[in-house]
């Protein structure tokens, strides 16, 4: 080998290697660019999702509590606690009286 192919060699090594690390890296940075731009699509479908349960679930919150409002403010579900307190007192009552009427007959033995 001459000297001029040795030094031609020398030269174009490096600037081989360098052309080769600046191709990878356009490769790769191509790569992971489509691959995000890939994925882009996806993560917006999910979020639109994910905004469309959210925004439905608050929804039906809504009518719940519009219709629980609804329900506690007919006369029938008024109707049914006054029935419901009034049973109780009315047991209340009775139990005192028996009670007291047999404790009072209890005394009259005595």
């Amino acid at each position: 080998m001459t000297t001029a192919r040795i030094a031609a060699t020398l030269i174009a090594l490096p600037l081989l290697f360098a052309a080769y690390i600046v191709i990878g890296t356009a490769f790769a940075v191509n790569g992971l660019a489509q691959w995000r731009a890939a994925g882009a699509p996806a993560a917006v479908a999910e979020q639109r999702t994910e905004q469309t349960r959210i925004e439905w679930a608050g929804r039906v919150e809504v009518a719940k509590v519009e219709a629980d409002a609804d329900k506690k403010t007919s006369w029938a579900y008024v109707g049914f606690w006054l029935l419901r307190a009034t049973t109780w007192l009315t047991t209340i009552a009775a139990v005192i009286v028996a009670g007291l009427v047999a404790y009072i007959k209890l005394i009259k033995r005595h």
